[in-house]
């Protein structure tokens, strides 16, 4: 509950409102309702069982790459379309970064060419 108050500070009294329990009761209490909230989504979400689910294979067995080509190019035009104020990516680095840094970056980022 601490997080979501240092969220809404600007904003005295906004924050999670009175929850009902299971059984039915008000819940009024932060640690009451942060509980409540955590067995909720305990309940709803699956535990990861650590293995992969099997696919279908959607295409036929004779399709497929071997090669995925990223030039130089590629890269220059993808800095050049990033937007400062994006967040960023699975790869955790920020947009401006690539923009600021991104000629130094070029060779680098073409080496991911998978043959």
């Amino acid at each position: 509950m601490r997080f979501i108050d240092s969220l809404t500070r600007e904003c005295p009294g906004v924050g999670v409102g009175p929850l009902k329990s299971a059984s039915g009761s008000l819940l009024i209490n932060d640690h009451d309702k942060a509980t409540a909230l955590n067995d909720y989504f305990c309940s709803v979400f699956t535990s990861d069982d650590g293995k992969c689910p099997t696919f279908n294979r959607r295409v036929a067995d004779n399709v497929s790459f071997n090669r995925i080509d990223i030039t130089s190019n590629d890269v220059i035009r993808y800095i050049k379309k990033c937007n400062n104020g994006m967040s960023s990516g699975p790869d955790g680095i920020p947009q401006y970064f690539l923009k600021k840094f991104g000629m130094f970056l070029i060779k680098p980022l073409t080496v991911f060419t998978v043959i």
